[in-house]
């Protein structure tokens, strides 16, 4: 709350895509737990019908909308059905191909911009003009760390990232002024999602141990920075690469040297 007693988020429509799981989840959560209405897409029922459930459950107003961010006319479909929001948390992303750049596929790459970049850009071309009709409105894009460092193997994800960050910048200079603020988070390496299901838990123990912060980012980690950046007290920060990430790239620390070492040493 507030000093006021005020939920930071009352009165607004938050739009959270991916929301089923990991970090859109966790972001949902968050956002109505301090007062935003939420509106959960995604293109698992059953999944977002459980976080709308945890949300009323708990009080809150929540919403299911079933989306395949991936087709555009079914964004389309998405804005029309939606309307007018407030908050707009692109979380959504496509997984990652783990392949050398040379043998990824460019189906591949279409397919991971298309979630991970072209999605968020229609969104923000359907959903800003309306935010900056009535002075107010944010964005939030999530990115990632491997949008700023490259990591060998994930060139398609961490350009696109990169891509995502180019946008938010971008459509910040573009809006300022207009009362809409757009951001993005880059979320370092964290207990959910594909890379905690991909990798071996041995190996994401002794990441988690040398980075700085001496752990895992957690979906709370994230889902604050997503909640400060919606929120009045981030009012003059706008265009910003926001990282999450433990102090993990703040040096000359190395994911991939832990990853190599572990992967030898299993």
């Amino acid at each position: 709350m507030t000093a006021e007693g005020v939920l930071p988020h009352a009165d607004r429509t938050a739009l959270v895509t991916g929301a089923g799981r990991g970090l859109g989840r966790a972001s949902a959560l968050r956002l109505a737990a301090e007062g935003a209405t939420t509106l959960l897409v995604g293109r698992g029922r059953e999944a977002l019908n459980a976080v709308a459930a945890e949300i009323t459950t708990a009080g809150g107003e929540a919403r299911a909308i079933i989306a395949d961010l991936s087709d555009g006319a079914d964004i389309d479909r998405l804005v029309a059905e939606v309307g007018q929001i407030d908050i707009l948390v692109n979380n959504a992303a496509a997984e990652e191909q783990w392949a050398p750049m040379v043998m990824a596929d460019i189906d591949s790459w279409r397919a991971i911009f298309d979630v991970n970049v072209f999605a968020p850009v229609q969104l923000i071309r359907a959903f800003t003009p309306g935010m900056a009709d009535r002075g107010y409105g944010v964005v939030v894009n999530m990115s990632s760390i491997g949008g700023r460092q490259p990591a060998p193997f994930l060139a398609t994800y961490g350009a696109s990232k990169a891509a995502l960050d180019m946008v938010s910048r971008t459509a910040a200079m573009e809006l300022a002024g207009s009362g809409v603020r757009v951001n993005s988070i880059a979320s370092g390496i964290t207990d959910m999602g594909k890379t905690y299901e991909l990798l071996p838990p041995g190996l994401l123990a002794d990441v988690g141990r040398i980075i700085p912060a001496g752990r895992l980012a957690t979906g709370d980690d994230i889902a604050a920075a997503v909640s400060y950046l919606c929120s009045d007290g981030a009012s003059y920060v706008n265009g910003q690469i926001l990282v999450v990430d433990g102090a993990m790239t703040s040096g000359q620390w190395s994911t991939m040297t832990v990853m190599t070492a572990s992967m030898s040493a299993s």
